[in-house]
This record gives structure tokens, C-alpha cells and sequence, in this order.
């Protein structure tokens, strides 16, 4: 995949012309029927951005930590086309599961491989931040991202249009966060859906971090009408051990979903954490125990050893 980003009016104004090819291959597949089959894949886009600010020196608001903002607006178009055959049979082992969210328009960002349908589609959106400074550095007090898609050729429904998406991240003060991420939808077709998503999250001390988030999501084309609460907490109980639970209650068929109690200790360079959890699947309950280890420069690898019924996943 290769990517040529033009720069104009001091970076102001951004092109990113962009193609790739992709080839999938199956051999010596074992099973009551010998499969052979393999694909090309071409993708091709182009993103275009142009940036625009206002500073506010005036604006000084201590008790929510603003010494002056900046406004940046930032509009943006994305479009996308890719080009595939369909593997034979229906076969395929990294398949596409349902989500709520929207596909990536990056074939290399895109996990279900096997699942890669012709598309063609252009993305709108603008994106807007509030920065303001704090301990001499930019902090980004206040973000937005509204975007919707724009369908030449949908890959998964027969839609023209997709949901208006909402994401918003505000950030007043170090000690608090409260994100939400909304989607409506601008037609009555197939596969148009409402979700609202929120999350606050807040220290209320040094040792102590609360979150409490909301799902509500309503005529989704897989999933069921769902108001979804989780709470979680997580307290440090000295410098090296801290302990976290983690409740999910549906208020829809008022089902405690998952209960979780996890205890970890801090090994200089990584993060040692054992757990244990229960799942309510309305047929019965399962107990599952819970060993991971993260290193601390890098939180997003992990090492599980666990006997999650469901693998680990919430």
C-alpha cells in the first residue's frame, strides 16, 4: 500500500492520494471437502483535509483549568473503493463480526479479511477542537468528530446513506473525563440504527478512579434493543497492589451480566493481574478465573493465561 501526501498553505490543506493490492491465498484446507481458493484485492482513495483556527487569549476560567482556547475546525473527506473477488464456498477464517461501529475505510486497518466485499464510499466530517494551556504545554480541553458516510456502493446493506455519527471527549480537568459517542439515522433503510454511548469517568481521590458508562441502542439489524449500565472502580492500596471490580447490568431484561474482582501488583516493568469473574447468560451462570500480564511501557500487549469461559473478552 503506498500513500503520497501533498501539503498546501503551510500545511493548512492536505491530499493524500493512496493504492494497494492485497493477495489471499488457501491451500490443503482439511475437511469433508478438499478447498482450494485465493483472491486479488485492489484498493484505492484519496483524503483531503483543510484546517482552519481562532485563539481566544481572553478566555481564562481557573476552576475548569482555561488559560485562554483555541479553536481549530478542521473539515475533512475520505473516499475509498475497493475492488475483490468472493472466496468460494463461503469459506474464510478472519470473517467479519457484528459491530456497531463503522468499518474502517483502510484495507490494512481492516481485521476481517476474509470478509472484504467491493465497496465504494466517500466519508464526511468535520472535527473541531478546544485547546487551552496548562503546565506550559497544549492540553486538548474539548473534542468533536461529526462524520457520515456516503454510500457509491455498500458492502454490507443497500444503503445510500449511513447513521450520523457523534463522538465528543471532554477533558476539563485532569481528575475527570465524560465521552460520548452517538449514532442516528437519516433514513428508514435497512441497517439505520440509534446508539448513544456514555462515559464519565473521575479520581474523587489520589487512590481512587470511578466509571460509570450507559449503552442505549435501538433497531440494530443483529444485536437486540439494549440499556446497558457498567460501573467500574479501582482503587490503589500502596505503591506496588491495587484492586478493581467491574459490574454490567441490562436494564432491558434486568440481568446482572458480569461481575469482576481483580487484584494486581505492580513488578517494576510490568503488571501482574488476578481475577476472578462471573457471567450471567440467561441460561446459567459461568465462573471463570482470570492471569494477565501487561508491560508498562506498552499497555496495549498483554500476556493472558486465563479460564474465561468466553476467552477473556468483555
Amino acid at each position: 500500500e503506498l500513500y503520497y501526501p501533498f501539503r498546501f498553505q503551510d500545511g493548512a490543506v492536505t491530499l493524500t492520494p493512496h493504492a494497494g493490492v492485497g493477495y489471499t491465498s488457501y491451500s490443503s484446507i482439511d475437511g469433508p471437502q478438499p478447498f482450494d481458493d485465493s483472491r486479488f484485492i485492489f484498493s484505492a482513495g484519496l483524503d483531503a483535509a483543510f484546517k482552519m483556527s481562532r485563539v481566544y487569549d481572553d478566555v481564562v476560567i481557573p476552576s475548569l483549568g482555561i488559560d485562554g482556547l483555541r479553536h481549530i475546525v478542521q473539515p475533512y473527506a475520505s473516499w475509498s473503493f475497493v475492488s475483490t473477488d468472493e472466496l468460494g464456498s463461503g469459506f474464510g477464517i478472519d470473517r467479519l463480526a457484528a459491530s456497531t461501529r463503522p468499518r474502517p475505510l483502510e484495507v490494512s486497518n481492516y481485521k476481517a479479511i476474509d470478509s472484504l466485499r467491493d465497496w465504494n464510499l466517500v466519508r464526511l466530517g468535520v472535527s473541531q477542537r478546544l485547546q487551552t494551556r496548562r503546565n506550559r504545554t497544549t492540553y486538548n480541553w474539548l473534542s468533536s468528530n461529526t462524520y457520515i458516510d456516503a454510500f457509491i456502493d455498500d458492502p454490507e446493506y443497500d444503503r445510500d446513506f449511513s447513521n450520523l455519527y457523534q463522538d465528543v471527549a471532554w477533558h476539563p480537568v485532569p481528575w475527570a473525563r465524560f465521552n460520548v459517542g452517538a449514532q442516528i439515522p437519516i433514513s428508514d433503510k435497512y441497517g439505520n440504527f440509534s446508539e448513544i454511548n456514555t462515559r464519565v469517568t473521575f479520581m474523587p481521590t489520589d487512590s481512587i478512579e470511578l466509571s460509570i458508562g450507559h449503552r442505549m441502542l435501538s433497531d440494530h439489524p443483529v444485536f437486540d434493543d439494549s440499556s446497558l449500565i457498567d460501573f467500574g472502580a479501582y482503587a490503589r492500596l500502596s505503591e506496588n497492589w491495587g484492586v478493581s471490580i467491574y459490574e454490567r447490568y441490562e436494564m432491558d431484561d434486568n440481568t446482572l451480566e458480569t461481575q469482576q474482582l481483580t487484584v494486581h501488583h505492580d513488578l517494576t516493568s510490568w503488571i501482574a493481574s488476578l481475577g476472578a469473574i462471573v457471567r450471567d447468560n440467561r441460561q446459567e451462570k459461568e465462573w471463570g478465573l482470570l492471569l494477565s500480564l501487561t508491560l508498562k511501557d506498552f499497555p496495549g500487549v498483554r500476556i493472558p493465561v486465563d479460564f474465561d469461559p468466553q476467552g477473556g473478552r468483555q
